[in-house]
């Protein structure tokens, strides 16, 4: 069993607040002690929320033995072997955190288990109040739509500039906020982020593979267009348009 692992810019508080979400997970007691309790839509991912000395935080714990399938099962332990999903969830955020691109502030994370498939491991975040998901406001036509549109665009550009990827830039892995009239947007889902390969090729060729990123961006066309709008500036041409199609393609 693992001790958790902490950020490093964190307070005494947090400290003992990964203290207190180990024991709960070590006791299976999580549940009951969470303010509440998130449904994710995933067999193998529980999320919560925790109150500790009046502050409130995410804790998302990956749990392959929940899995219905054991041939799945199998094949994310045996991935766990080398890196758990809290680790990676929790390294992919504080990349961002450290970029300055907005994303829930990372506080530790931890496994426990030995038999790969019946691991569990476990992330925890500061939590972002008064949140929705960007698709939300998408589903429901909200006339605030465009401004976080254009800042999803904005951070994915200021990310892919530092090298980094987030291989699932989809609305829902998007929160917005407003705080006394400020607009303010946060990547989540920290999990599929990593450092881009071969970082130094030329500027086609990283951003041709830049563009997988958003390949499963599930907008209108005039939509995809205006986001590459947002994303290139002034170098835009509708060249980028073809290499989205070509990424989209693979996915189907």
């Amino acid at each position: 069993m693992n001790k958790p692992i902490p950020f490093e810019h964190i307070s005494y508080e947090e400290h003992t607040l990964l203290d207190y979400i180990f024991e709960s997970v070590s006791n299976d007691t999580l549940a009951h002690v969470a303010e509440k309790t998130i449904e994710t839509g995933r067999t193998d991912h529980q999320l919560f929320i925790v109150s500790h000395h009046s502050k409130r935080y995410f804790v998302k714990i990956f749990d392959t033995s929940h899995h219905t399938r054991w041939a799945r099962r199998v094949e994310l332990g045996l991935k766990d072997i080398f890196s758990s999903g809290a680790k990676r969830c929790f390294e992919g955020s504080v990349m961002l955190y450290r970029k300055g691109i907005p994303t829930a502030k990372p506080i530790g994370y931890f496994s426990m288990g030995l038999v790969p498939w019946k691991k569990k491991s476990v992330v925890i975040f500061e939590m972002i109040e008064d949140a929705q998901a960007l698709h939300v406001l998408y589903k429901d036509l909200d006339s605030r739509f465009e401004t976080f549109f254009a800042l999803m665009a904005h951070y994915t550009k200021k990310m892919h500039d530092a090298n980094i990827r987030h291989t699932d830039i989809v609305l829902h892995n998007f929160l917005v906020q407003e705080d006394n009239g400020v607009q303010k947007l946060y990547m989540i889902d920290t999990d599929k982020v990593h450092y881009a390969g071969l970082s130094r090729i030329s500027f086609l060729t990283k951003t041709f593979f830049d563009m997988h990123c958003i390949r499963r961006l599930n907008v209108s066309e005039e939509e995809i267009e205006l986001f590459l709008r947002h994303y290139f500036g002034e170098k835009y041409t509708s060249f980028w348009k073809k290499v989205f199609a070509f990424w989209s393609k693979k996915t189907l």
